[in-house]
């Protein structure tokens, strides 16, 4: 009885670290936070560009959506304070200027930055943001496949149902529409004007602009960035800045405030801990699984010669 509980244990032993290395080997939900950046560079539009290289699109671009002459393009920089509880921020502005040109912005994710591709799960875009002062005609938000398509909701045109959702201010969070033309702003009778805190936008509603059918799909497809599209509502706005933080893509946008708190707690549970208790990364972990099963084995291997 007791070689048989001890064969037992040894194989639950086995199973348990078995469990634990892989539902510890890649959890990632958060795309930036912007404070982990060491690079910010602007680069080249890879819209429908399979062949253009990391190198070439570095970790953004910021230009007139239809390729109009602006006197003065948007500015994106990386500013303290305006975050989720006073973290670094990314600082969208475009110079006051006269013909309120549209804007796409790309933000890519660069392999410089460890800016993770694969999202598994995942049901929504999410993120923190600051319109404080400012209003929109018309924005949208998007994404980028490894294949450079993008997809967005401004292809989903005429749908009456097209969702998105705001925190209340009360802890919980309001549903609000997309207008006709698959943006959300004053415009589409969804300004956000003054709007700060969280948004989120169903994944299943980014479609691709190429066949206006197909879905983003994060459990199939791998992204290269995430999309943003805007013009003011009006001059008056410009030189008026606007902010992102914390982009996430969660399987339950009602989380986000929990993934952030928890990001936080573990990197300052990091900043407390030397170098030698730092716990370990994913590669570490399966060293710890491959030294278990060694034990594991050799305790079955003892267990059946004292049995014969």
């Amino acid at each position: 009885m007791t070689k048989k509980i001890l064969s037992i244990a040894l194989t639950a032993l086995l199973l348990v670290s078995m469990l634990t290395v892989f539902a510890s080997a890649d959890n990632t939900t958060m795309f930036t936070d912007f404070d982990s950046l060491t690079r910010f560079e602007k680069g080249v539009d890879i819209t429908d560009l399979p062949d253009v290289t990391a190198d070439e699109f570095k970790d953004f671009y910021a230009d007139s959506y239809d390729s109009s002459e602006m006197t003065n393009k948007a500015t994106l920089t990386i500013v303290d304070a305006k975050g989720v509880d006073g973290s670094k921020a990314l600082e969208i502005k475009m110079p006051r200027q006269a013909d309120n040109s549209n804007i796409a912005i790309n933000l890519y994710a660069s392999t410089t930055n460890n800016i993770p591709t694969s999202f598994v799960g995942a049901d929504y875009l999410v993120l923190w943001v600051d319109f404080t002062g400012v209003d929109f005609r018309k924005a949208c938000f998007g994404v980028f496949d490894s294949n450079h398509v993008l997809f967005r909701t401004d292809e989903r045109d005429g749908i009456s149902d097209l969702k998105f959702y705001t925190q209340d201010g009360n802890g919980g969070w309001t549903e609000n529409l997309h207008g006709g033309d698959g943006c959300f702003g004053a415009a589409q009778e969804s300004s956000l004007l003054d709007y700060k805190g969280w948004v989120a936008f169903p994944l299943v509603d980014f479609v691709s602009w190429d066949s206006n059918d197909a879905p983003f799909d994060a459990d199939t497809m791998e992204l290269a960035g995430v999309y943003f599209y805007f013009d003011y509502n009006g001059e008056s706005y410009t030189d008026k800045p606007f902010y992102f933080d914390d982009i996430q893509f969660l399987a339950d946008y009602t989380t986000a405030d929990d993934v952030v708190a928890d990001e936080s707690e573990a990197e300052s549970t990091v900043e407390s801990t030397t170098s030698e208790e730092t716990p370990a990364e994913t590669g570490d972990n399966f060293v710890i699984f491959a030294i278990l099963s060694v034990i594991a084995l050799a305790g079955a291997t003892l267990v059946a010669r004292k049995s014969r």
